[in-house]
């Protein structure tokens, strides 16, 4: 199953180690299903974090989302 994550999720499952939008990164890893998403939301999602979130490091390059 592909599942398509906009931005929103992309910046929730960076921001928050505990939810659901991380949970699909779990799911993923396990070979349950593929995640994909189109560049600008992927965009999207780091400028957000960088201005939301900084403290959070910089999950979508070589970071957290696993």
């Amino acid at each position: 199953m592909k599942l398509f994550l906009d931005a929103n999720i992309l910046f929730t499952a960076a921001y928050s180690e505990q939810g659901i939008s991380r949970a699909l990164f779990h799911l993923a890893a396990a070979r349950k299903c593929t995640l994909i998403t189109a560049p600008f939301a992927f965009e999207e999602a780091k400028k957000n974090q960088e201005l939301k979130a900084p403290d959070k490091g910089d999950a979508f390059v070589g970071g957290s989302l696993s």
